[in-house]
């Protein structure tokens, strides 16, 4: 840079530099980072090269090829640059520049209501019509149990289906269609093993 000193003739090339022009170039690098001009890697390699070089040359080969070159001076700081990068490795391009903590968020999908429906049914069926109905059916063939669980594995199945191949946000509902499903066979299974036994 002509006037800065950092090789706007030859013969300043081979000047040793001070940790005030490291620091500079070091701002360079950053802010070439931050705007996508230089790759990770490429950014650390530069910069730990910049923190251990002794002339204006090595700095000046640094930043050759970025806009503010060995032959522009520097803008201040504040000015065009942006706040030190963020750790590595960098955040997802898509949120580029938001603090970690600020990041938005999806909002949560929609669960399904056949999910709802098979989880109460299954609920349901497993507290209060099953016990209510094998007391009414004392020694005969009770077969409310079977077409209450059989009702709840089914909608369990579809909701979970739905879950499965909905698009978003109206893909949620695996957990209460999963939990459905397995008290409506839970309560099969029961009912038969009741039945055999008895």
């Amino acid at each position: 840079m002509g006037g800065d000193g950092w090789g706007g003739d030859g013969r300043q090339h081979g000047m040793r530099c001070a940790q005030a022009d490291r620091d500079r170039c070091s701002d360079v690098l950053k802010a070439a980072w931050a705007e996508g001009r230089l790759a990770d890697d490429e950014y650390r390699q530069r910069l730990e090269d910049a923190l251990s070089a002794q002339t204006y040359g090595q700095l000046a080969e640094l930043v050759q090829d970025l806009p503010v070159g060995p032959m522009g001076s520097v803008p201040p700081p504040a000015a065009v640059l942006p706040a030190a990068p963020p750790p590595f490795p960098r955040p997802h391009p898509g949120w580029y520049g938001y603090p970690p903590h600020l990041v938005p968020r999806p909002a949560p999908p929609h669960t399904n209501g056949v999910a709802i429906a098979s989880l109460v049914i299954g609920i349901v069926s497993l507290l209060v019509a099953w016990p209510v109905t094998e007391v009414a059916m004392i020694g005969r063939f009770n077969p409310f149990p079977y077409a209450f669980g059989a009702i709840a594995a089914a909608t369990g199945h579809v909701g979970l289906h739905q879950a499965q191949t909905r698009p978003y946000p109206h893909n949620g509902g695996t957990g209460p269609a999963v939990a459905g499903l397995s008290l409506g066979w839970l309560i099969v299974v029961l009912s038969l093993v009741i039945d055999l036994g008895g």
